[in-house]
């Protein structure tokens, strides 16, 4: 217990200096969130079409979308972030709308997909009963399940997609 006395621990939280940063937080959070809702609305259509490319009976297009899933997947937001931005020298904003759009669009595919498989097959079956065109099946009966189903994984991409905003400053 002797060592004790010699470990100092200092005081990591400076209250007074946390309360007067309140403002300069605050001010960013309208960037923070506009590119929050503009990378998450354009990362739900791609990520649709991400997913209607991996569940094709094309070869090429499924194991294209595969490809860019499990690569965008693996690869840290801030080197996509570096990637965009110093690559192809392109503005701050728009550089992290693409990179949050890109890398959340992998994330919110893989959802997608696992929602569509969690649709029982005996919907599809009734739906072709009724006689119902694929298209229609998909768009009618299919897809406000799968949104439900998707809603609790969607939020979490949406929350962790705000908190990388951070990654853009």
């Amino acid at each position: 217990m002797a060592f004790l006395q010699y470990l100092s621990i200092p005081n990591f939280f400076d209250a007074p200096l946390a309360i007067s940063s309140i403002p300069s937080i605050l001010a960013g959070f309208p960037v923070s969130f506009g590119l929050t809702i503009v990378s998450f609305a354009l990362a739900l259509l791609l990520g649709l079409l991400l997913t209607l490319a991996q569940l094709s009976h094309f070869k090429v297009l499924h194991w294209a979308a595969r490809s860019f899933i499990s690569f965008m997947r693996g690869v840290p937001m801030l080197v996509i972030l570096f990637v965009i931005y110093f690559g192809f020298e392109t503005a701050a904003f728009p550089a992290a709308v693409i990179a949050f759009t890109v890398s959340s669009s992998a994330f919110v595919s893989e959802v997608y997909r696992s929602s569509f498989l969690a649709v029982g097959q005996g919907q599809w079956d009734a739906a072709y009963s009724l006689g119902l065109p694929y298209r229609k099946t998909v768009r009618k009966v299919i897809f406000p399940q799968v949104f439900r189903i998707s809603i609790p994984a969607l939020g979490n991409i949406l929350l962790d997609l705000f908190k990388g905003t951070s990654l853009a400053a």
